[in-house]
């Protein structure tokens, strides 16, 4: 639903939930109104004081709604407003490198959560299927421009870190969503090994994943880089402390022992 309020501003309330979604300035449409067919300027105005008031804002076929459109008649024009379907939504937010909050309004509709959708048909199962092919899409793009075009081109190591601390995160919370572990472990790692600073935090980024058996299955080479990571920091209690939790296949038996030595 559409609300046209007397400040010009379209209020988008979403039907079910009663939840405003969007408000847009009408402003620069310059609204015609039925000011003189109110006061009936033809005729004297000869008119109540009511009637009279009343078309200060009456809007008498200034606005019609059309096939999912709504048409507002301005004094210089006419204008059209209609719903972005899910998929437009998506990529008005890339287009303005939002990654972050493209990944989660597609995961927004990927849960079933989003409000106003529109384009997005069929058994939940298949919308799920066809969300997630965007999500996968979207990831790697932002994977690989978080590298180079979104990255700081200059900075401190500690703003890098909070910079790739935020990419690191974005994807492992996505990946887990869609249970999609060996993109994680394989492109994503790839593309940040490339960098010390973005494989160490790439790494970090793991612990609490690990520790809150989110992530209980690393492949065995990530694993090993993950310890060797940890260890060059000298802070292997924090490698004890996720060992407990991970699946046995994703130890390399030989370098546990190693550690076992250093008497954890």
């Amino acid at each position: 639903m559409i609300i046209v309020d007397t400040s010009e501003r379209a209020h988008v309330i979403d039907v079910r939930s009663e939840e405003e979604l969007e408000v847009i300035d009408l402003a620069v449409v310059q609204l015609a109104y039925s000011t003189s067919f109110y006061k009936s300027l033809a005729t004297g105005g000869n008119v109540s004081k009511a009637l009279a008031y009343a078309g200060e804002r009456a809007c008498y076929q200034s606005l019609v709604t059309f096939n999912g459109q709504l048409v507002l008649l301005g004094t210089k024009g006419i204008h059209v407003l209609m719903l972005r379907t899910w998929l437009e939504r998506i990529d008005a937010l890339l287009k303005r490198d939002k990654y972050q909050e493209a990944l989660s309004l597609a995961q927004s509709f990927y849960d079933g959560k989003a409000k106003g959708v529109v384009g997005l048909y069929g058994v939940p199962e298949k919308r799920k299927e066809v969300v997630g092919e965007q999500i996968m899409t979207i990831l790697h793009l932002y994977v690989d421009l978080s590298m180079t075009h979104l990255c700081p081109s200059r900075g401190k190591a500690e703003e890098l870190e909070s910079y790739f601390q935020g990419v690191v995160t974005t994807c492992v919370e996505h990946c887990l969503s869609m249970r999609q572990t060996d993109f994680l472990f394989g492109k994503i790692y790839d593309r940040f090994s490339e960098d010390p600073i973005a494989k160490g935090t790439y790494l970090e980024c793991l612990e609490p994943y690990i520790l809150n058996d989110m992530l209980t299955y690393i492949t065995p080479s990530v694993m090993k880089d993950f310890v060797q990571h940890y260890e060059q920091k000298g802070i292997l209690s924090s490698v004890e402390s996720c060992i407990v939790h991970m699946d046995i296949a994703s130890l390399d038996i030989h370098q546990v022992k190693k550690i076992n030595c250093f008497g954890l």
